[in-house]
C-alpha cells in the first residue's frame, strides 16, 4: 500500500501476529511462531508489547499455561487507546 510507513517493522509484525487468531482463537507461543515465520525471540517481544496493549490476553483455557487469544483491543480495531 503507498505511503506505508512501517512495511516489514513492528506494526506488521504485530498484525501478522493477530491475523493468525482468525483460524485459531487460542494458541501458543511455538504455534504463532510456526505461523508467523518469526523467531521466538520476535515473538515473545511482541506478545509482550501486545499484551500491555490488551490486543492479546494470555489465557488459561488450554492444556498448556502459554497460551494467547486475542484480546478486546486486539478485537475492536482503529482507535482503541494504548496503555496509560
Amino acid at each position: 500500500m503507498p505511503g506505508r510507513s512501517d512495511t516489514g517493522g513492528r506494526t506488521s509484525r504485530a498484525f501478522a501476529i493477530l491475523d493468525t487468531f482468525l483460524d485459531h482463537p487460542e494458541q501458543t507461543h511455538g504455534s504463532i511462531t510456526r505461523a508467523t515465520g518469526f523467531s521466538p525471540a520476535t515473538v515473545h517481544r511482541l506478545l509482550a508489547e501486545m499484551v500491555a496493549w490488551g490486543a492479546v490476553e494470555r489465557t488459561a483455557l488450554g492444556p498448556l499455561p502459554d497460551r494467547h487469544a486475542a484480546g478486546a483491543a486486539g478485537l475492536a480495531g482503529p482507535g482503541r487507546a494504548g496503555p496509560a
